[in-house]
């Protein structure tokens, strides 16, 4: 049932109703905030991390497949922008 809700939530953000993607960030920023910490180990970077997760899901909801799982989507988002920032910690 939560994944009926969550393509509730998308197809009603995508018509104009912000207020939807709250209640997305809601309900996944925990989770996004403690794959990124894990990750990371740094609590202001994890925070970074879970903000710049939920600005490109925003801007690209319109390309998110509905037959996956919402959080799968944001899950591969914050382990990929992990990997980039542990990179970039890497090269400086």
């Amino acid at each position: 049932m939560a994944e009926g809700q969550d393509i509730e939530l998308i197809q009603q953000c995508l018509q104009g109703n912000s207020k939807s993607f709250e209640c997305i960030v809601d309900k996944y920023q925990l989770p996004i905030y403690n794959i990124a910490l894990r990750m990371l180990n740094d609590a202001d970077e994890a925070e970074d991390i879970t903000q710049i997760v939920f600005i490109k899901a925003f801007e690209n909801l319109q390309q998110f497949n509905t037959k996956y799982k919402l959080f799968s989507w944001l899950y591969r988002i914050a382990i990929n922008e992990s990997l980039n920032l542990q990179h970039s910690r890497r090269r400086a």
